[in-house]
Parts: structure tokens; C-alpha cells; sequence
């Protein structure tokens, strides 16, 4: 089974040599994609930084 890397290079290739028009359910499908992970990452930063703050606060430091 392929990985989403080889699968993204696999529609990369796919698209670059089609003489197509851009499929809009492939690029509406995309964009959720990339917002979904946008947020899941944003998420998972916001995440993070409260126990940054957290530590911080409960070993008196200061990384900023």
C-alpha cells in the first residue's frame, strides 16, 4: 500500500502531466484536507504552549 506522501507525489505526477482542467471535487477536496490539518496543528500548537505556560508558572521561568 502506497504512503499519502507517494499517493500526494502519485496526484502531483497526475496532474502535472494532464492536460485537463483542475477537477473541482480534487481541489475542493484539497483545501479541506489542508484546513483540517491546519487545524489539527493549530490545535496541537495552542496545546503545547499552555503547558509551556503551565510549566513555567509552576517552576517560576520564563522562556519568552
Amino acid at each position: 500500500m502506497l504512503s499519502t506522501l507517494e499517493k500526494v507525489k502519485s496526484l502531483e505526477q497526475y496532474l502535472t502531466l494532464s492536460n485537463t482542467p483542475v477537477d473541482p471535487v480534487i481541489d475542493h477536496t484539497l483545501n479541506k484536507l489542508l484546513n483540517r490539518e491546519y487545524h489539527r496543528v493549530a490545535e496541537s500548537k495552542n496545546r503545547l504552549m499552555q503547558d509551556i505556560n503551565q510549566f513555567e508558572k509552576q517552576y517560576a521561568m520564563n522562556s519568552g
